[in-house]
Parts: structure tokens; C-alpha cells; sequence
């Protein structure tokens, strides 16, 4: 699956609620505007730091300015407190502090390291700030909306509009969910999920592997007593996390999916005849070709007094030459609403009320190995030996023990709203849990019971054993129980499958089928148009491409700019000069303007006797008429 196009992305303010409605709350743009914010936010958080540090030196200075006696040590620090240096002067001078005073006064380093670990604190918070302030605007891997016109439902009917859904958009899908299932499911030894698996929701589904007892009657499964089935259980999904759905909290639906299949006997279930005597034969026979007949069900729609109970055949003529597998499938639903899908009736032994009943056969025919197999499916003990090329005299080869093997499965669903209890196959239209569902809720369901319709297990056409096979054969044959990895490998192609349609929704299928409108339905609703814009696909961004700002992140570094500064600048810089407000914080306040450069100025030149001075309890001391003042000398 490529990555969503840059088209289909959704520009301007969204909410994802996978984060909440406050630290959801996303815009996404161009790359462009989004370097421009950067570096603005850079700018921002600089100056609110610079103007904080300001508070705080303020704040320090007035909480030490008590009035009581204090050495000049002390006097020193209140003065450089005054002159509001940045940390790294304070920490410069509190260094310089230290060295003159360490043998002339108490407690010197315990008196200089604490305005020195103040600076370096802040320091390190304004580095912090300005990391933070770098990761409200994201770039990597980042989750964006999906906006497109061509959103809507698949018209699924039986008619013509089905095979043009099969094939059209449906043929599209099968080599990418193929392409999915070897990269981001059964590549257990990568150890970075592959550029593929990071343009879904979540590179995979994760599935609770069990072997179990036989799904139908016991007799119907052969292999283990006890357990000759195994299942494959996605647990309660939520759709937001597994398939990127951006549903509000009130609108969540949780999904639960379980496959079990099981190995079906052949005795009794197996039928041999000519082929010019069997009426579903495709193709023109050959002069004595036979077929080897199934038996697993009633096939919809054949004459019952003409081999209607073959599900499957398999031809000799092609079981003798063939070196690669072949797969056939079939599905039948339980669901009365979906009587005219299904392909066969179930024999009694298999029929079931709370399961969908696929049949998968496999056709093993003239692949061989050159050791034995013991595996139920791909068991291979038919010995021979012939001359080979090359060096050695003799090749010893083993021939499946049978040319063809059918796998029963069932497939179960949950759909809730909370808790799942109950599986069963897939619904219709209703479903008591939903009653009360809301129109979001209601079109959700609609779409992701659509898609489980239109991609289930019979759409899995891959015998994984084929990627083993060289010149006709699989040198170190198969492991025991190599059946169950194959029903891993359908299984996961389900899922590849439906993590590519779900979101289709919102994308289109015209995206992938240019001849979509024939069969797509175009929302109606207002519900089903806000599903339109309820979809989240992975972007890996970088470079070129889109950015995601978050909107708390970038109000609390606005408002805090804004408020730190004006705060600075009011209480420093103007309401000092107001006597209501020095008078609410007198007397510290007046030893703030004491300690100022030009008022220790003033003092200086009193204590020589040179000018008469106004303004003594101002920031700024002015001299009474236009004096003359002498340099003041290094010397008292």
C-alpha cells in the first residue's frame, strides 16, 4: 500500500481523538508554513524565557531584601540581582563572587553556589523549552485526516455491480494485501517494520494463535484427537486503534474477529469420474481425462442429479504434470441475509448457526520433496528414485501421499459497543447490541460489515510452501504442522485486506479503479459524510511533505509568552513608576530601586560631596540644576 497522497490530506485545524479533545486538537500543513512556525516559536520561547528570568532575579532580590544588616558580600548580590543579568553573567559572576570573597567572608560557597544553581537550572529549562517548543510541530511519521471527493460506500448487491467490484476494485487489492502479509505479518525477523507496514494504522493485527477441538463434528477434522483444529483470535479491537478511524469517544465500536480451521477427511468424501460425465468441468476435456470429486456440501444453483454435492475437482491431468499448488475456495454464510451469497450448503456434519463455513482446497499435485513430510495436509511418503543429471547417479524424491487436501474453516465476528460475549457470523443489517445506535455508529457499522463481506478467507489465494519450491521441488521438505502456517498466511491476508479497505472508505475506491462510480455509493447522509472525515492514515512527512502542529502546545507557548512579557514589562518597567503600587509592596520594593545602578551612582557621588540630588526614591536620580560631576576616583 503506497503512501496516502498529499491531495487527500486534510489541511487546516482537526481533532484527533485518540488524544483527547484538548491535546487532539492538530493542524496539519505545508512544509513550508511549518519551517515559518518553527522558527517563530523559537523566537517566542526565547523571549519568554529571557523575560521570566527577569521575574524571577526580581523575585529573588525581593524576598532577600529584608532590611536586617548584611555584609557587603550579601550588598554585592543584591546589587547584581538588580541589574537582571542573564544565568550565564550570573553564574560568571557569582564564580568571580566566590574567589574574592572566599577567605573574607562566612559560608561563601554555600552563599554563591545556590544563585549559581538557579542560573544553571533555568538554563537547562530554557533549553528544555526550546525542545519542546520544537516538537509542537511535527514532521516524522505523523497521523493526518483524510479529504477526498471521491468518499463512499461499495454498492454490494448481487448483481452486476458485484463482479464489477471483483473485477475492478477487489483485484487491485489482492497482491497489495500480499505484498502486506510477507513484509509487516510473517517477517518475524525484521527488526524495523518495512516503509510498507508504515502506511497503515498499525502495521499489523496482532492474532492469539490456539489449537482447539474440531469447529464441526468431531468426525469432520482429522489429525489430534483432542485438538486437530487451531484458531486464530484478533481479540476485541478497537476501531480507532486497529484501522485509524478518528471516532469521538461516544461513537467508539470495538470488533472482534475469530478463524478455526480444521483438516477434513477424505474417506467417504471422494469421488472419481470422467470428466465429459462431470457438467461443472471448465474447459474442454481431454480423450480419458478423469477428475477427482470433494464432497463437502451442496453446490447453489447445480442440478442435484449431477454431482451438485462436488465442491471441489481436481484433474489427473493436471495433478500428474503440475509442480506448483493450487488453491480453490469457497464460502457459504449463515446468515439468512446472506443466503444469496453463499456459494454451497454445508454437509449436516459442518452446518453451524454461530459461524460463516469456508472450504479451502489445496491441490498438492507433482510437488515434491526430498525428504519425507509429515505433516496432515502436505504428508509426503511416496518414495522414488530415477536417474538424475549432474554428479550424482540417483535422486530419491517423496510425492505427496495424496494429490489434493480440503481445510473446513469458520469465520465468527463481535461487534459492541463495550464488551464482547457472544461470537457469531457476520450480521446483517441489524444488530441487537447497536439498537440504539447513533447515525455515526450506524454508517461505521454498515462500512466495516461491508468490508469483512467483500474480503474473507476465500479471498486468501497463497500456498506459502510455494516460496520453497526450485525445479519442481522443496529440497528440505516442510516442518510437522506446516498446515497451520498456511492458515496463518490466509488469516493474515484477511486482515492486510480489511486494514487497506476500511480506509478506502474516506480515500475512494476510485483512487484505486478509475470505473469505481459504476458501483460506489456516494453519501447520502450527514452522518455518512462526517464518516468522510473520520479516517487517519501515517504520513512519514520528512522534507517534503505536510506538518502537524499542535494547537495546545502552540496556545500555552503564545499565552505564556504573552503573559511572562507583559508581566516583565509592567511590573519592571511601568507599574514601579506608580506610587499606589510601590506602596502595596513597600518597603522591599524601595530597596529594589536602591540597589539600581544609578541610585548606587548617586550615593557614590554624595559620599564625595559633589551635587545636590532630586528624585531620591526614583529609578532615576536627577541632579538639582545643571552641575558638573567629577569622574569618581578608584580610590575612597
Amino acid at each position: 500500500m503506497s503512501e496516502l497522497q498529499s491531495r487527500f490530506v486534510k489541511r487546516g485545524l482537526w481533532v484527533d481523538h485518540s488524544e483527547g479533545p484538548i491535546m487532539g486538537r492538530t493542524i496539519t500543513t505545508d512544509t513550508k508554513t511549518g519551517t515559518i512556525l518553527i522558527a517563530l516559536l523559537a523566537v517566542l520561547a526565547s523571549l519568554a524565557t529571557t523575560h521570566m528570568w527577569n521575574l524571577v532575579t526580581f523575585f529573588v532580590h525581593q524576598v532577600r531584601a529584608d532590611g536586617y544588616p548584611a555584609d557587603a558580600l550579601f550588598r554585592q548580590q543584591q546589587a547584581l540581582l538588580r541589574t537582571l543579568p542573564p544565568p550565564s553573567t550570573l553564574m560568571a559572576e557569582h564564580i568571580k563572587l566566590w574567589w574574592s570573597w572566599r577567605k573574607k567572608a562566612d559560608h561563601v560557597v554555600a552563599r554563591t553556589i545556590l544563585h549559581w544553581l538557579l542560573a544553571l537550572l533555568f538554563t537547562i529549562s530554557t533549553l528544555m523549552a526550546g525542545i519542546f517548543s520544537s516538537y509542537i510541530v511535527t514532521s516524522d511519521s505523523i497521523s493526518v485526516l483524510v479529504d477526498s471527493n471521491r468518499c463512499g460506500f461499495l454498492n454490494v448487491q448481487p448483481n452486476e455491480t458485484w463482479d464489477a467490484i471483483d473485477r475492478g476494485y477487489l483485484t487491485s487489492i489482492y497482491p497489495l494485501s500480499q505484498r502486506l502479509v510477507d513484509e509487516c505479518y510473517l517477517d518475524t525477523n525484521n527488526d524495523s517494520a518495512p516503509t510498507q507496514c508504515n502506511t497503515l494504522a498499525h502495521p499489523n493485527i496482532p492474532l492469539m494463535q490456539e489449537r482447539i477441538a474440531c469447529p464441526f463434528h468431531p468426525s469432520m477434522c482429522v489429525g489430534d484427537t483432542s485438538q486437530p483444529a487451531v484458531s486464530l483470535d484478533s481479540g476485541l479491537l478497537d476501531l480507532n486503534d486497529a484501522f485509524g478511524l478518528n471516532l469521538p469517544s461516544k461513537d467508539h465500536i470495538k470488533f472482534r474477529k475469530r478463524t478455526s480451521c480444521g483438516v477434513l477427511p477424505l474417506d467417504g468424501r471422494v469421488a472419481i469420474v470422467n470428466a465429459t460425465d462431470y457438467p461443472a468441468f471448465a474447459g474442454f476435456p481431454k480423450p480419458g481425462e478423469q477428475l477427482r470429486l470433494f464432497l463437502y456440501g451442496m453446490m447453489v444453483g447445480q442440478d442435484p442429479d449431477h454431482w451438485a454435492n462436488a465442491t471441489f475437482y481436481q484433474s489427473f491431468v493436471k495433478a500428474n504434470v503440475s509442480e506448483e499448488y493450487t488453491v480453490r475456495d469457497m464460502l457459504s454464510f449463515s446468515s439468512p441475509e446472506r443466503a444469496d451469497y453463499s456459494a454451497f450448503a454445508p454437509l449436516p456434519e459442518m452446518a453451524l448457526e454461530d459461524a460463516d463455513i469456508g472450504l479451502m482446497f489445496i491441490g498438492k499435485n507433482q510437488v515434491a520433496y526430498e525428504v519425507p513430510v509429515n505433516d496432515t495436509v502436505f504428508a509426503a511418503h511416496q518414495r522414488q528414485e530415477h536417474d538424475s543429471y549432474g554428479l550424482q547417479d540417483i535422486t530419491v524424491e517423496y510425492f505427496s501421499d495424496d494429490p489434493g487436501t480440503v481445510l473446513g474453516c469458520t469465520e465468527q465476528f463481535c461487534i459492541a459497543d463495550d464488551t464482547c460475549t457472544t461470537l457469531g457470523p457476520l450480521p446483517g443489517d441489524h444488530i441487537p447490541a447497536f439498537s440504539n445506535a447513533s447515525a455515526v455508529q450506524t454508517a461505521v457499522l454498515r462500512h466495516i460489515i461491508n468490508s469483512c463481506f467483500l474480503w474473507d478467507i476465500t479471498n486468501a489465494i497463497d500456498v506459502r510452501a510455494s516460496a520453497y519450491i526450485r525445479g519442481g521441488a522443496i529440497r528440505d521438505g516442510l516442518p510437522d504442522d506446516w498446515w497451520i502456517n498456511e492458515v496463518m498466511g490466509w488469516t493474515s491476508q484477511v486482515w492486510a485486506g480489511l486494514q487497506v479497505l476500511i480506509p478506502d472508505y474516506a480515500i475512494g475506491a476510485k483512487s484505486r479503479d478509475s470505473n469505481a462510480d459504476e458501483y460506489v455509493v456516494y453519501p447520502q447522509t450527514q452522518a455518512e459524510r462526517a464518516l468522510c472525515g473520520m479516517q487517519k492514515m501515517p504520513k512519514a512527512g520528512g522534507f517534503v511533505g505536510e506538518r502537524n502542529i499542535n494547537v495546545f502546545g502552540l496556545a500555552f507557548i503564545i499565552t505564556f509568552s504573552v503573559i511572562v512579557t507583559t508581566l516583565d514589562l509592567s511590573i519592571l518597567r511601568f507599574l514601579i513608576h506608580l506610587s499606589k503600587f510601590r506602596q502595596a509592596l513597600a518597603p522591599r520594593i524601595d530597596r529594589w530601586i536602591q540597589d539600581g545602578v544609578l541610585q548606587l551612582q548617586r550615593r557614590a557621588y554624595e559620599a564625595h560631596g559633589e551635587g545636590t540630588w532630586a528624585g531620591l526614591k526614583q529609578e532615576v536620580p536627577v541632579t538639582v540644576g545643571k552641575l558638573k560631576l567629577a569622574e569618581l576616583p578608584v580610590e575612597s
